[in-house]
């Protein structure tokens, strides 16, 4: 028994407690799922939808535009397929034999966007998995905007989706208010997770959750091809008996300084705005995204930008990818990587621990006694 007890307490002396604790699991898949589609829509236009929208936008009352008036309330809407992922996950580990260890959305805001839709402000906002996947994005754009119907997204057909009774909210977040990638950690909820384990669509609905809140974000009708991506959800399986810590926690803003460009450089995106080639040309789709306004055509196309400011004029800068994460500690999915030291196993290992105990134990002896005789 002594002896085991040295031996514990120089693997903790020598590795640390969080070897100890922190174990990881021995196999994990992950699947990246891209949205099927996506729209957003607004309380002041209620019969009006914007699926073809480059940017999506969630709102309170109180948020303002660039010119500061209230545009009031605005939803998101994304939805994903889920059924690569299982046909993946099943390859890995068998049908039935896996378990939903995480899953991981990521979103590209846009600090400064320029259509007089989009209020800005800093705020919280919560995303609800919601159990109806049956609508449809529909058509329309900021400055062209299409008719809502029986299933197509508008305000009111978004709000009389929703069922109280069997949606849940999976995670409440808050936006930087500048151009930055967030990594947020979705709770594993009951409903959510068996829909996603069930190949089928996932509907994910963004509600602001204060009055201030003006959060737009990249959505998968964006032309353009950059390092500011679309939503992207990952989910990660493990096999079934894993042991997996129960961490579903809001990762996200943990270290706002991580999603800086590291080189402190602002980026010229005077050519991120045309669509998918740096040839200074801005077609239609780029103009009416609701990122672009005609009123900014001529700036690009005679090079007026400032170089010293972000895509926004107010200096923010790019995630490009170029950091660790979101929080600069692998907040996008990965695990803790600190190495592992089985105590109960390794004979030679063992023995070495073993004669070492044994000898600092007969150290203290001849100590004590010396210390007695003296």
């Amino acid at each position: 028994m002594a002896r085991n007890k040295w031996i514990g307490m120089v693997c903790i002396g020598v590795l640390g407690p969080a070897a100890l604790v922190h174990a990881q699991p021995e196999s994990a898949t992950s699947f990246q799922l891209s949205p099927v589609q996506d729209a957003f829509t607004r309380f002041a236009e209620p019969t009006l939808s914007y699926g073809d929208a480059g940017a999506m936008h969630v709102a309170g009352g109180g948020a303002g535009n660039a010119d500061g008036d209230q545009m009031g309330v605005a939803d998101a809407w994304v939805q994903f397929a889920a059924a690569e992922a299982i046909e993946q996950f099943n390859v890995e580990f068998g049908a039935g034999g896996w378990m939903i260890e995480s899953a991981t959305l990521t979103l590209s805001e846009v600090g400064s966007p320029r259509s007089d839709l989009f209020g800005r402000g800093v705020g919280e906002y919560t995303i609800d998995w919601v159990a109806n996947d049956d609508w449809a994005e529909g058509a329309g754009k900021p400055k062209a905007p299409g008719l809502a119907g029986s299933i197509t997204l508008g305000f009111d057909t978004g709000r009389s989706i929703r069922d109280a009774a069997v949606d849940e909210t999976v995670g409440t977040f808050s936006n930087a208010g500048a151009d930055q990638t967030h990594t947020l950690e979705l709770a594993l909820t009951e409903g959510f997770v068996a829909d996603v384990m069930s190949g089928g669509l996932i509907t994910l609905n963004f509600v602001s959750a204060d009055p201030r809140t003006g959060f737009t974000f990249y959505s998968s009708d964006r032309k353009q091809v950059d390092t500011r991506q679309p939503p992207t959800l990952t989910v990660t399986a493990v096999a079934l008996g894993t042991d997996v810590d129960d961490d579903s926690t809001d990762s996200d803003d943990e270290d706002d300084a991580a999603d800086e460009d590291e080189t402190g450089d602002d980026i010229d995106d005077s050519a991120d705005d045309v669509d998918g080639v740096d040839d200074g040309d801005i077609d239609d789709d780029d103009i009416d995204d609701g990122i672009i306004d005609e009123d900014d055509v001529d700036d690009v196309a005679n090079d007026d930008v400032d170089d010293s400011t972000g895509d926004n004029g107010t200096g923010g800068t790019v995630d490009e990818g170029t950091s660790s994460g979101d929080d600069g500690v692998g907040s996008n999915g990965e695990t803790n990587t600190a190495p592992i030291f089985n105590c109960g196993q390794g004979t030679a290992a063992a023995m070495i621990l073993s004669t070492l105990g044994m000898s600092l134990v007969g150290i203290g002896r001849r100590t004590r006694f010396g210390f007695h005789r003296s």
